[in-house]
């Protein structure tokens, strides 16, 4: 996933796959890794680190002896390339035999957030140390909002980000999914977003936590504060408050 520190921050990459025809349920591994499964007409993100990674999707069936699973051999169906910090979008889809055949459509790039103010980045890295030690491994996060409505808010969600997704500790829904959740099913976030809102939302996402907060104060009192909540109970698993 890459690193992360105070002086620099180092950006991974993200698969986005889409099932653009294929009728089937398929398995999808990203080096050699199952990460899950991508029906008809959806899509799946994986963050992956700089460099070279391999992407399959396909099913298993049995092998004629012994009825063991097995993947099937048809080595066209694997992707590796290169990744430097962007977003890959890879299409899956069949051929005229009814093999599925991997892609890329498009690459974009993922650009780090604007270096900030320092005291900025270490309350943010301050706070996402207290979350980080309460938050259970593994979870599924969503960061649905961090109220302000000017650049620090960006910056401070953009941070955070990196710092859950680098700790490799974390599967991070990205911000395209999040957007996509919030126009469908017609959330208006105007302002500071209510537990009960932002819990609806990691629903809806498949999280596990959600991340909520705001930017409070102007000057010397200016303060961040954040909160980790679990989709499942609604309760605050953790609470961060640093000056920023």
């Amino acid at each position: 996933m890459g690193c992360a520190s105070s002086d620099n921050i180092i950006v991974g990459s993200e698969i986005v796959i889409v099932n653009s025809s294929l009728q089937r349920r398929f398995n999808v591994e990203v080096n050699e890794q199952l990460v899950g499964t991508l029906r008809s007409g959806a899509n799946r993100a994986v963050q992956v680190p700089n460099g070279r990674n391999s992407i399959w999707v396909g099913y298993r069936i049995a092998r004629s002896s012994g009825g063991l699973s097995s993947r099937r051999d048809a080595q066209d169906w694997f992707l590796v390339t290169d990744f430097n910090n962007e977003r890959v979008v890879v299409e899956a889809f069949d051929n005229s035999w009814g093999d599925v055949r991997l892609r890329v459509v498009s690459r974009t790039a993922l650009h780090q957030p604007p270096p900030g103010d320092p005291l900025q980045a270490a309350a943010i890295a301050s706070a996402f140390n207290t979350l980080d030690q309460l938050i259970p491994n593994g979870s599924r996060i969503a960061i649905v909002d961090i109220a302000h409505g000017n650049e620090s808010s960006v910056f401070a969600q953009d941070h955070l980000t990196l710092l859950l997704v680098n700790s490799q500790r974390y599967a991070v829904v990205d911000r395209q999914s999040l957007d996509v959740v919030r126009a469908e099913q017609g959330f208006q976030l105007t302002g500071e977003v209510s537990d009960a809102t932002a819990v609806s939302i990691g629903h809806f996402l498949g999280a596990d936590v959600v991340i909520v907060g705001n930017i409070a104060g102007n000057g010397p009192e200016r303060r961040l504060q954040l909160r980790a909540i679990s989709v499942r109970t609604a309760q605050i698993l953790a609470m961060a408050l640093e000056a920023i």
